[in-house]
């Protein structure tokens, strides 16, 4: 009669501590610790928050740059179609727009309406000592965008107020935008909205 020998395998053992050295393959894994999963949240929520900045910047560059290109646009088919007058008498948003010169983005029956959700008063003003010699436009618009909107428009225009302050007078004598004046009338930190004047010359 023969005897059979059963064949027995043997697991290696850490000779400190009486524990298999390695697991079986398929066997659970620990999961992630509370402190884990607290570091990846706060990680995750960091990285969205600079997310959320940054578009927000980009968001207010855009409608910046957007506003001062269609103020630039206005001003130069204005100063063109009122040439053969000789003078800005009776400008108004209406009569801007009855003659094309706003487009029809910022159109709202007879009023000009920036991307800001905000009016632009369009009337004649008084650059030189003659009335009506020039046109004013005036905005109200968020103080993070003021800064970039005014450096990107001032260009075409004779003088530009922020709040009260020339900071940019050609008549006065200052031909050039005055940054740090400007900074400061402007400065976002203050909150809420400011007027800016933006008048041209013929």
């Amino acid at each position: 009669m023969n005897t059979a020998t059963t064949a027995t395998t043997t697991i290696p053992r850490h000779p400190m501590i009486n524990r298999p050295i390695f697991s079986y393959p398929g066997k659970r894994q620990k999961g992630f610790s509370l402190l884990e999963i607290l570091i990846v949240a706060g990680l995750l929520a960091a990285g969205l928050a600079a997310l959320f900045f940054m578009l927000n910047r980009f968001n207010v560059r855009a409608a910046a740059n957007n506003e001062a290109e269609v103020l630039n646009t206005m001003a130069a088919e204005t100063r063109t179609q009122f040439r053969s007058q000789g003078n800005y008498t009776g400008v108004t948003p209406a009569v801007l727009i009855a003659n094309g010169i706003v487009p029809t983005t910022h159109v709202s029956g007879t009023t000009i309406e920036t991307g800001w959700a905000t009016t632009v008063a369009v009337a004649p003003a008084n650059l030189n000592g003659t009335p009506g010699d020039s046109v004013s436009f005036t905005y109200t618009l968020p103080r993070e965008s003021c800064s970039r909107f005014v450096q990107a428009s001032e260009g075409a225009f004779s003088r530009v107020n922020v709040d009260g302050i020339n900071v940019k007078d050609i008549p006065g004598g200052a031909r050039n935008l005055n940054v740090v004046t400007l900074g400061t009338q402007c400065n976002p930190a203050a909150g809420g909205n400011v007027t800016v004047i933006f008048t041209l010359g013929r």
